[in-house]
């Protein structure tokens, strides 16, 4: 992965059936509120989520960076942002925004609702789709 800031991301945090302590708090360091300069520790299933998408890109051989638009995200800081959910799961560290270059975000958007692992929000004009670990819904923003 790759965070809009440029700094990039590869690690693996489940192996041998159970999560990889360290790792997991290197991807949610990773996906903190660089803002506010703040993080928390992300719900593993949020990289279940991202992992699938990631697996499949790579099952069609598409080599484009999965872009982290926003992760973890300040409660107060979250309030001030224009059309974020005021039940956002940002600031519980279960939600990300995601990009990937070259790939149609609708094409995203329908992979992220076939793998039923929690909401997705489609944002075309925006250029990025919302991936988190709620109960499985769907939207366009």
């Amino acid at each position: 992965m790759r965070h809009s800031s440029g700094e990039r991301l590869q690690s693996t945090y489940w192996s041998d059936g159970e999560i990889i302590g360290t790792a997991h708090q290197e991807i949610s360091y990773f996906m903190r509120d660089r803002v506010v300069g703040r993080g928390v520790v992300m719900a593993p299933v949020l990289f279940d989520i991202l992992y699938g998408v990631i697996g499949w890109l790579d099952y069609f051989n598409v080599k484009s960076e999965v872009i982290l638009t926003s992760g973890y995200r300040d409660p107060r800081r979250n309030a001030r942002i224009e059309g974020a959910a005021l039940n956002s799961l940002h600031p519980q560290g279960r939600a990300s925004d995601v990009a990937i270059p070259g790939v149609s975000s609708r094409q995203v958007s329908l992979f992220g609702q076939w793998l039923g692992g929690g909401g997705v929000g489609w944002y075309p004009h925006k250029g990025f789709i919302h991936l988190d670990d709620g109960r499985v819904r769907t939207w366009r923003g």
